[in-house]
């Protein structure tokens, strides 16, 4: 029955693979259209991402990880549709660049890092796990924004402190 509506295996995970892309895009783009500032807009993306992530982990399984297995042909339009998503991060960092909100260059691996966050999600939280979703999404954005460091802690300066720590 299921050939009926599919050629092959391989249409089946094209289309699983193609229809989550698409409601992640379709619920970025109402994050989009629903706040109008920049930092709110792009903290609901993100929680809205891990929301997907995490209540649809096993279509999100199928996202991430099976890509591998479709032929060129399928690879080009999932890859376009990658593009989008992209397309679309890159866009809400660059307003708040434009706003001088964010001090990094590299838009680029910033919006990989915050998709590889929301992506990678399904693997280690349950949904009775304890944190909300909500909660999640904010400790990704704070770790996003203001990284995993106390407020005043360099780089250098951790290092430093760990290193007369070790000595002791």
């Amino acid at each position: 029955m299921i050939y009926y509506y599919f050629k092959n295996k391989e249409d089946l995970l094209f289309t699983i693979i193609e229809s989550i892309g698409n409601y992640l895009l379709v619920i970025l783009n109402k994050s989009i259209e629903e706040f109008s500032d920049p930092l709110e807009r792009l903290r609901h993306m993100l929680l809205d991402h891990v929301r997907l992530a995490l209540e649809k982990k096993n279509e999100v399984k199928v996202y991430v990880e099976e890509q591998v297995n479709l032929s060129k042909k399928y690879k080009n339009i999932i890859y376009k549709q990658h593009r989008n998503i992209y397309d679309t991060y890159i866009k809400q960092l660059e307003e708040l660049k434009k706003l001088k909100l964010i001090r990094f260059e590299q838009l680029p691996v910033a919006a990989f890092g915050m998709f590889g966050m929301a992506n990678w999600c399904y693997r280690r939280f349950k949904e009775d796990g304890g944190i909300p979703i909500e909660e999640v999404a904010q400790i990704l954005l704070d770790i996003f924004f203001h990284g995993t460091l106390n407020p005043g802690v360099s780089f250098s300066s951790g290092l430093k402190e760990r290193d007369q720590l070790a000595k002791k």
